[in-house]
């Protein structure tokens, strides 16, 4: 089953959240993801100020834990249905 655009950014950001910040390569590996893939949702994340690039690493910022959070209650109310 394809992953949709919030359940990608949702498992990046999990992934960098979780490390504090990361490199590409522990969100690559971490979220399952081609390089391709994480170049792509990279931008997209940073566009809307998710994250903040702070070459090698990615960090994410308050807008991006407050989408993480909405996204983490939606998809718990999706499971229970």
């Amino acid at each position: 089953m394809n992953r949709d655009k919030w359940e990608v950014w949702a498992q990046m950001l999990t992934v960098i959240a979780h490390n504090g910040n990361a490199r590409k390569t522990q969100v690559v590996y971490g979220a399952n993801m081609s390089w391709s893939t994480v170049n792509r949702h990279f931008k997209m994340l940073s566009e809307h100020g998710l994250i903040t690039i702070n070459s090698p690493y990615f960090q994410i910022t308050p807008k991006g834990e407050k989408f993480l959070a909405l996204y983490q209650v939606i998809a718990k109310l999706f499971r229970e249905t």
